[in-house]
């Protein structure tokens, strides 16, 4: 790391982990977790139905715009790690209303460290792409935006284990979305993300 790197790092107001690695049972639970969702043939055993509801629809000149929620499913996997309102699961969807072939493509968008609300990847990216006839959903993180505890500041993650509560709940979340999307006749499906979530976009790839 470059002497300039360990300034601006000093400069930065938050702190990742500052309380530690967290409860050694939970950590234990997570690790043994990891050995499921990161094979493809067990964590196949873990899929459930999974509810998905509606809560906002409106429309534009071009678009159809989603806004959606449901209980996430690594709540019933390791119960008690989300806690609040980090348990529920929430999205939006961009749709094109002239799709430009037979098809009917999407793109998933996982945020980057610090991208809390819809917005950045909305404006950068799910607009521009419905333009070309390709749909974008775009995944709230837990412990992000709405889904952050109340004792957290910022995007700094509390714990160690917190941020493999977020790996794990995402690929679970990401599953269920992408197959409700097929589901509802969309696909094909991508998944897409910039720095943390490209790493979360990729664990998600590995199972589905």
């Amino acid at each position: 790391m470059s002497t300039f790197d360990k300034l601006y790092r000093t400069m930065l107001p938050l702190k990742f982990f500052s309380k530690g690695w967290g409860a050694p049972d939970t950590l234990l639970k997570l690790i043994e977790n990891m050995k499921t969702v990161t094979n493809r043939d067990r964590f196949c055993l873990l899929k459930t139905k999974t509810n998905i509801s509606i809560e906002k629809k409106s429309e534009t000149m071009k678009t159809i715009e989603i806004e959606g929620s449901f209980l996430s499913p690594f709540d019933s996997v390791i119960p008690n790690v989300l806690t609040g309102n980090n348990k529920i699961a929430r999205f939006q969807m961009i749709i094109p209303k002239v799709w430009s072939t037979n098809y009917r493509p999407i793109c998933v968008h996982f945020a980057g460290t610090g991208d809390h609300n819809y917005f950045r990847r909305r404006f950068l990216l799910a607009n521009r792409l419905v333009d070309d006839g390709v749909a974008s959903l775009i995944i709230m993180n837990p412990f992000y935006a709405t889904r952050k505890p109340k004792e957290q500041r910022g995007s700094g993650l509390n714990f160690v284990s917190d941020l493999l509560i977020m790996g794990g709940a995402l690929i679970m979340e990401c599953s269920a979305l992408l197959e409700w999307c097929e589901n509802s006749g969309y696909g094909p499906l991508a998944l897409h993300g910039i720095s943390m979530g490209g790493y979360m976009s990729a664990l998600c790839a590995t199972v589905w």
